[in-house]
């Protein structure tokens, strides 16, 4: 009993290996792969393309590299894990065995024990169904029967009742906008938070697959698409009792997981494939690249190759050895040898043995070679060719004729006559390395050592097309009047042959093994890294950027690639395949990729943060991760939009580091892209930075209103030192000014006196009065006026009218006064005293003469459009020559402070002040003029300087 057990197991292991082996590309993914448990209840893609897995032992997710483990420890509810479902923010909600609210969010689990909100959420039964709306309403269906409506944070129960027809609900689906779900003997629809049934005529499981919904009865397998029938199978070996799940693709493809098998069923034409047999299967979805998973109890999760019914099997290849020969032959050798074309294995009948190689078959003819000899096979009888040769390729002739390429010659091989003649040998000194036929020109290219020959079959004619000395040759292709030879350097020689003009390509990162033509132009490249599919061979950058092969096989377990025809024959563990050449790389999909972790400037931000505010700087660090399920080599790019709005900066690791010297709001793409060029959906980042405080408008305005407050401080200062320093040198030429009319008044006063004491003498008392008071009127207002820097124009009038009535007292009314004044309101303009005073006096002084019966003096005062006062003084007497103001004269000393006075009033209020004396009698008339300009304001501005 106990070795029949063994047997059984034995017997049972080895027929799902079989079965497994019979199609290529089914991978299995157990606990030794990082899978938490192999006992699996649901399989789930979430929206950025993980898959999650739901088993016994709790959750495993899955990005196509790395396996990541939930368990009760962490956080679960339960480590019994019956569904997923993922709401519209992102929470991936898991259904435990005891039915409590839990879900997934960022990598941390939210339960009832850390989740206020799931606390609501009963304990009493599992979660079977769930669906969310367009307005976020959320609606959750326990396996007892029970539904709630989760609304906000609110959890609402559905009023339903409770019996044999509402247990063990499925799957929620819409009708018509309306809300229904199905139980085990009924449907329910759910309006205005109560549910009504309606009996069902047998018992039913069903399964809502995007818009459709799929349901097992006791008859078979329904579709329905918006309540409607769409697809009806009756089947008594497919009904709910054997079936355990169902899932249906794009192509039109049912999926029916049962207990012992994975049944595929196209549902137009029917066609049923059926896989994994003696394996439970519990759950069906597709990941993002369009690949099935497949969940079992026991075996852990298959992948299913989405190209699953376009291999064609041919034949096991366990102790066989195949040969692809330079004639694109394909030969399989076991017990018997076959020929691979026209999409079936052709046999051979001969038997090789194991040294043999096949090289050549054409017609009746088959060639082959032990490495030293060969051998042709001609209606049964095999000959020996006598010479010593070893053939590499065969090229049929005219009159049963072939041209042989050996491994140091080419030679044409005669059969007529049952007489095997070979001969017209060209011989080689240098060893064979390969060799091509061109059938449009009818030219042999081959390589001997480091040379590159052609050879006309025509003519017999051998010229070299080229030699090597640092690289030597290694391999030979030919495709469409391009050669194409490969170096021991990673060099690849493309040679035109209508002119033998070529270029050289290097690929650093891949070895070139061999090369197989696949259409006109394009090249199917066997490599060190794998298979590679070059583009148009004319195109440069054919060899530095080729193509991958990622579909539809996987070079994990794939041993060969060879073309035949219009199909690609490979050999995956141990079985031979064909499938359709065009199907290389076909269904390599648009990449997808989420951004697992941020950390900006060695923080951690939420991973779905897309706007970045108020950031002092920018280091910033993106942990990337793009499933991949056996899609083309994905890598990650990004582009700075405020700073270049097309370039794409790379990075091939699933770490992007980022740093932003400026500041502003710059947006940030990332994508990630595939090998062949295939580009993801782009996600932004913004991130607005502050500038340094230094640069901020807040710095700005301070910064400008310290210097304009400094500016307008050193103004006030060096304004008030000015004031100061003027009304120094003011002072002090009033002192000065002072001083010499000190040293006219005794001199003025004594010959005043004398005058009075005169009139007083002829017995004039009258006169003597007004003469004396005239005197202290004019000394009194003298004294007053030089008390001010400034006078008002009319005082400084006054004062030269009442020194001339003084003077004509003196000298019998010979001085005569003509004033002009032009100014309408002298007492607002303001002059310095004495300003007029001191030239009027000088006249007097020095331009009298008391033979001059009729003396005047003209005043003339007026008033500019630019605000300018000019005043004109002009005597008829005998004219002025002033002398130093060292010489003690005090006439002249008063000219010259006039004329330093009003230099220093020009500097400090930047105004014009001139003084010009002419004497009329260098020019031929008599006496003198004085021209005064003056500023009319300027007696505001000594004021407040003196202030």
């Amino acid at each position: 009993m106990k070795y029949h057990n063994v047997l059984s197991i034995l017997l049972l292991t080895l027929l799902l290996l079989l079965n497994n082996s019979a199609f290529s590309n089914i991978k299995q993914y157990t606990s030794r792969d990082g899978l938490i448990s192999n006992n699996l209840y649901t399989v789930y893609k979430d929206n950025e393309g993980r898959l999650w897995f739901g088993t016994d032992r709790g959750i495993s997710v899955f990005d196509g590299k790395n396996f990541k483990n939930y368990t009760l420890q962490d956080g679960l509810e339960s480590n019994d894990v019956f569904q997923f479902r993922e709401d519209n923010k992102g929470r991936v909600w898991a259904f435990t065995f005891n039915g409590g609210g839990c879900y997934i969010q960022n990598g941390k689990i939210h339960n009832s024990s850390n989740d206020r909100f799931l606390k609501q959420f009963p304990h009493n039964s599992y979660i079977n169904a769930f669906i969310q709306l367009r307005n976020s309403d959320i609606y959750l269906s326990y396996y007892n029967g029970e539904i709630f409506r989760v609304h906000g944070n609110q959890l609402i129960k559905i009023k339903s009742p409770l019996n044999i027809f509402t247990g063990n609900t499925t799957a929620f689906y819409l009708r018509n906008d309306s809300l229904h779900l199905v139980a085990g003997r009924g449907i329910i629809s759910i309006i205005a938070d109560r549910g009504y049934v309606k009996k069902a005529p047998y018992y039913q499981n069903g399964f809502a697959v995007r818009d459709q919904l799929l349901i097992a009865d006791s008859m078979g397998i329904k579709i329905l698409k918006n309540g409607s029938l769409t697809w009806k199978y009756d089947d008594r070996s497919l009904t709910c009792r054997n079936i355990i799940t169902l899932y249906i693709d794009d192509d039109d493809n049912l999926l029916c997981g049962c207990n012992n098998e994975l049944l595929i069923i196209n549902l137009k034409t029917l066609k049923k494939t059926e896989l994994l047999q003696n394996t439970r299967i519990t759950s069906i979805t597709q990941d993002c690249n369009g690949n099935y998973w497949i969940g079992t109890v026991g075996n852990g999760v298959y992948r299913l190759n989405k190209e699953f019914s376009n291999f064609t099997p041919v034949m096991n290849l366990e102790n066989s050895r195949i040969f692809y020969t330079w004639n694109n032959q394909i030969f399989i050798a076991n017990d018997k040898v076959w020929e691979l074309k026209a999409h079936a294995l052709h046999p051979i009948d001969i038997s090789l043995k194991l040294s043999y190689q096949p090289v050549y078959n054409y017609g009746n003819y088959f060639f082959y070679s032990d490495g030293v000899y060969t051998f042709l096979k001609n209606k049964r009888k095999q000959r020996r060719i006598d010479q010593e040769f070893f053939l590499k390729l065969c090229i049929p002739a005219d009159s049963g004729a072939f041209w042989l390429v050996g491994t140091h010659s080419i030679g044409r091989l005669q059969t007529t006559n049952n007489n095997l003649n070979l001969s017209e040998k060209v011989v080689f000194k240098k060893r064979f390395i390969a060799a091509q036929y061109d059938s449009a020109q009818k030219l042999v290219y081959c390589i001997f050592g480091p040379y590159l020959y052609s050879f006309s079959i025509e003519n017999n004619k051998l010229s070299i097309i080229d030699s090597f000395s640092t690289a030597l040759p290694v391999g030979l292709s030919y495709c469409n009047q391009l050669l194409i030879l490969q170096l021991n350097n990673k060099s690849v020689i493309v040679y035109d042959t209508r002119d033998y003009h070529h270029r050289v390509y290097t690929n650093n990162d891949l070895v070139f093994y061999a090369f197989y033509q696949l259409t006109d132009t394009s090249f199917l490249i066997s490599t060190d890294k794998g298979y590679y599919i070059t583009g148009n061979m004319r195109n440069p950058n054919a060899f530095t950027h080729p193509q991958k092969v990622e579909y539809p096989v996987d070079e994990s377990n794939t041993m060969f690639l060879y073309p035949s025809g219009n199909d690609i024959f490979c050999k995956i563990n141990e079985e031979g395949y064909l499938f359709d050449k065009k199907l290389l790389n076909k269904v390599l999909t648009t990449p997808t990729f989420f951004i697992d972790k941020i950390l900006l400037n060695n923080n951690d931000y939420d991973p779905a943060t897309t706007v970045f505010k108020n950031i002092q700087r920018c280091n910033l660090a993106l942990h990337l991760v793009a499933p991949n399920y056996r899609n083309a080599k994905i890598s990650f790019q990004y582009r700075i939009r405020a700073k270049d709005t097309t370039t794409w900066f790379e990075n091939d690791g699933d770490q992007l580091n980022i740093y932003i010297p400026g500041y502003g709001t710059h947006e940030i793409d990332i994508r990630a892209i595939t090998e062949n060029g295939l580009s993801s959906p782009i996600k932004t980042l913004s991130v607005d930075i502050l500038p340094p405080f230094y640069q901020t408008t807040i710095f700005t305005i301070l910064a400008v209103t310290i210097f304009l407050s400094l500016l307008a401080a050193i103004v006030l200062l060096y304004t008030r030192f000015r004031k100061r320093k003027f009304r120094q040198e003011l002072n002090y030429m009033q002192l000065e000014h002072k001083a010499i009319n000190s040293l006219l008044n005794p001199h003025f006063v004594f010959n005043a006196i004398n005058n009075i004491q005169g009139v007083v003498a002829e017995n004039q008392p009258g006169k003597a009065n007004e003469y004396l008071a005239m005197l202290s009127r004019l000394i009194r207002q003298n004294i007053q006026n030089l008390a001010f820097n400034a006078i008002p124009l009319s005082k400084e009038i006054i004062l030269i009218e009442n020194y001339i009535k003084l003077q004509n007292l003196r000298y019998q009314n010979r001085i005569h006064l003509e004033l002009f004044n032009a100014v309408v309101y002298p007492e607002k303009i303001f002059i310095p005293p004495l300003l007029i005073h001191t030239f009027v006096e000088n006249s007097v002084v020095h331009g009298f003469d008391m033979k001059n019966e009729h003396f005047e003096i003209n005043i003339e005062i007026e008033m500019g459009a630019d605000e300018y006062l000019r005043i004109y003084i002009t005597d008829n007497g005998k004219g002025f020559n002033p002398k130093p103001a060292n010489s003690g004269d005090k006439i002249s000393m008063g000219i010259e402070f006039t004329r330093k006075r009003l230099t220093r009033i020009s500097e400090f209020y930047g105004v014009k002040s001139t003084l010009d004396i002419v004497n009329l009698a260098e020019k031929g008339g008599r006496g003198t003029k004085v021209t005064i300009l003056i500023f009319s304001r300027l007696g505001e501005s000594m004021t407040d300087v003196l202030k």
